[in-house]
């Protein structure tokens, strides 16, 4: 089997597992152009990927313990890979300083950033943002999880998105989350970072107001910093509160495409004689 993983046919290969030292299989590295690894921490992550540079398409699963010494050390170039994830099961500041500090993808199109299904909120003011696109500075489609910022590092974050980001994803699986709110949107209205945004999907919506969304994208058209914006879609955690659709009507048959999903709540009752025999008899 071990001498099968050598063949020089071998260009996409997923690991999982937990226990993996990325060097004890006989693979041909510098032939893969597709990679899918298991966790590992960030300088195993770093030693596997200086040894492939044919690499275009990448999925990485970061634990929160670190390497001594990661941090530091000469930085790996990786000009063919064009889509990358990473699933940050630990700590974000530890990622982005032992991984993201150390990797160039300078053609890098689509990056997404998730919590790998984990609450691991920074409560820190680090500004995530210089050191995302300094690795990636082309990046046109971006996708974050919510569970690992805090309010202030989400808003510094979105700040210090380039122009270059043409789709924008923000997720959260957590009821528990709820940092999206109307000063994020109002912060991001006197920001130029979206620019060159075209499509804004937000996800997990609880306590950003209909109004504040309708003053987003009216003043953002309006003062044309949001001139390239095409579709904007919202998944909101409750109920509709003000219809604002009438108000953007205009903006709709200019060509901007606006989908607002709102939740309800049940109205199925639940009885705690549900499913129990009627027999009245019995009852004294």
């Amino acid at each position: 089997m071990l001498r099968l993983l050598g063949g020089r046919e071998i260009s996409n290969i997923s690991i999982s597992g937990i226990a993996f030292n990325p060097m004890q299989f006989p693979l041909r590295y510098n032939n893969l152009v597709e990679l899918s690894l298991p966790p590992m921490s960030s300088g195993r992550a770093l030693l596997l990927l200086s040894h492939c540079p044919a690499l275009r398409t990448c999925q990485l699963k970061i634990r929160g313990s670190g390497d001594s010494g990661s941090a530091r050390g000469p930085i790996i170039e990786h000009a063919l890979v064009h889509k990358l994830r990473v699933d940050v099961l630990g700590s974000l500041r530890v990622a982005v300083r032992e991984l993201f500090g150390r990797l160039s993808f300078p053609e890098l199109r689509h990056l997404t950033v998730t919590a790998g299904g984990r609450s691991i909120r920074e409560v820190d003011h680090v500004h995530y943002s210089p050191c995302f696109f300094a690795a990636a500075p082309r990046v046109e489609s971006l996708e974050i999880d919510l569970e690992m910022f805090s309010k202030s590092t989400l808003t510094l974050f979105l700040c210090g998105i380039r122009p270059t980001v043409q789709t924008l994803r923000t997720n959260t699986a957590r009821r528990d989350i709820d940092i999206f709110d109307d000063d994020v949107l109002d912060v991001l209205v006197a920001s130029p970072s979206l620019s060159g945004l075209q499509e804004l999907e937000i996800n997990g919506c609880r306590s950003s107001s209909d109004e504040a969304l309708l003053n987003f994208i009216q003043i953002g058209t309006s003062v044309g910093f949001l001139d390239a914006l095409k579709r904007v879609e919202v998944f909101f955690v409750r109920e509709m509160q003000v219809d604002i659709l009438p108000k953007l009507q205009p903006l709709v048959e200019r060509g901007l495409s606006i989908e607002l999903h709102y939740s309800t709540p049940s109205i199925y009752a639940f009885s705690p004689w549900q499913g129990l025999e009627d027999d009245s008899d019995t009852l004294t």
